[in-house]
């Protein structure tokens, strides 16, 4: 049942949960997709960043998703 709610949402099942923490999380990106604005994502590795980029990206509307490995630019060019 909670994955069906989670489709119909628009939310891949990759990222399941009904903690606070979660759930907060999915609303900041609901919030987030529509508008137009600049989003900088960071943690530590294997934290979940690129399924929440592609979250927000699926929910914006927009055409194509660009995922940028910023380990992998110069620190004094970011």
């Amino acid at each position: 049942m909670l994955l069906k709610k989670v489709k119909q949402l628009g939310f891949t099942d990759e990222l399941l949960g009904v903690s606070e923490s979660i759930v907060s999380i999915k609303k900041l990106i609901e919030n987030i997709a529509p508008k137009k604005v600049t989003v900088l994502i960071q943690g530590e590795s294997g934290t979940g960043k690129e399924v929440i980029a592609r979250m927000i990206h699926k929910l914006s509307g927009r055409n194509e998703f660009v995922d940028i490995n910023c380990g992998a630019i110069p620190e004094n060019l970011l």
